[in-house]
């Protein structure tokens, strides 16, 4: 049970370094360059394309699509860089430790086991 007790600790200390060590701003700085030039070069790209099918004008619409893609994903990323936040795209870290935490006690046996909030689907 001590052997126990300690790798939980051990664990415990290893997600709270994780969960409090800062993301480099500097990754999501390149990756916006990145995707921005991405953009800027893109219509220059397709307009040989299309102008082999005749259909030249068809270059701005596609590279606009697809550049919107990019910047939406480019956003995405950098939305969910911190999942434990507490913000309402994260882990819902809260809501998976008080199941745990009942499931927990219930095979320790006790008799006064509260059952878990659960506001929406938590798969474990």
């Amino acid at each position: 049970m001590q052997r126990t007790l300690k790798d939980l600790l051990g664990q415990h200390a290893q997600v709270e370094r994780i969960k409090n060590f800062p993301y480099p701003r500097q990754y999501v700085v390149i990756n916006r360059i990145f995707v921005w030039s991405f953009a800027a070069v893109l219509p220059l790209c397709l307009v040989s394309e299309f102008a082999q099918l005749q259909m030249t004008w068809w270059a701005v619409p596609f590279s606009v699509l697809l550049s919107w893609v990019y910047a939406a994903l480019d956003q995405v990323g950098e939305s969910t860089e911190n999942p434990f936040e507490g913000t309402a795209n994260d882990v819902p870290i809260s809501q998976v430790c008080r199941v745990l935490e009942a499931e927990l006690r219930a095979l320790l046996g006790e008799r006064d086991v509260p059952l878990p909030r659960v506001d929406g689907p938590i798969v474990l």
